[in-house]
């Protein structure tokens, strides 16, 4: 393969850190069931019998009647105050949330609906820990520690495995500073010119 997915780090990096943490988990991406929009409900679920203050911010849209599924799972559940339905949001403004959050959920269930996952090297990009589903496709190009990963449809493990993030702030903030640094050589600036240099090397040879 000549050429890979990528990021513009700058974009990303002049969001300034927020300080002052709003949530402690967030999500971005398509709101429907293959994406694990309904397992976060129910991790969210057992979260608030541990911390009754837990937050969760998800990002995104999809079909009309997925995200009103969503929002009747939250009021049945009694969530209203822990879970935060925030729709679409553009750059920057969903790498300031990002930036506010604590640890990037992406449980993403279906092998087929992904490629290279550019919300989940977003989050990463941004300074978060991930958990997610054991998809094949991650082994190829997340080669990191900062992405942790539990058996698909597991949501004991996941809040199991969040928990453990949340209660321990160095080893969290240890694996945030290894996802910015490996997310860093998706820059689309280092991405170009590794391409540009095959290239050449490529017609040289012709």
């Amino acid at each position: 393969q000549l050429t890979r997915n990528g990021l513009f780090m700058k974009n990303i990096n002049t969001v300034s850190n927020n300080q002052k943490m709003q949530y402690d988990a967030v999500y971005q991406g398509r709101i429907s069931p293959n994406k694990g929009v309904l397992d976060l409900v129910a991790i969210w679920k057992q979260m608030v019998k541990k911390k009754p203050s837990a937050k969760l911010a998800i990002m995104g849209t999809g079909l009309t009647e997925n995200i009103q599924l969503l929002h009747r799972l939250i009021r049945k559940n009694g969530l209203e105050k822990n879970i935060y339905y925030l729709g679409f949001k553009p750059r920057p403004d969903k790498y300031k949330i990002m930036k506010s959050s604590r640890v990037f959920l992406y449980l993403s269930k279906v092998n087929a609906d992904e490629s290279w996952g550019i919300s989940l090297m977003e989050a990463l990009a941004c300074g978060l820990p991930a958990i997610c589903y054991n998809l094949p496709i991650y082994k190829y190009i997340y080669k990191t520690k900062s992405l942790i990963v539990v058996k698909n449809g597991d949501v004991n493990a996941v809040v199991s495995k969040l928990i453990n993030l949340l209660n321990d702030n160095q080893s969290r903030k240890l694996l945030g500073q290894k996802a910015s640094s490996f997310a860093s050589e998706f820059d689309w600036d280092q991405v170009s010119r590794h391409d540009l240099s095959m290239i050449r090397g490529i017609m040289k040879a012709d």
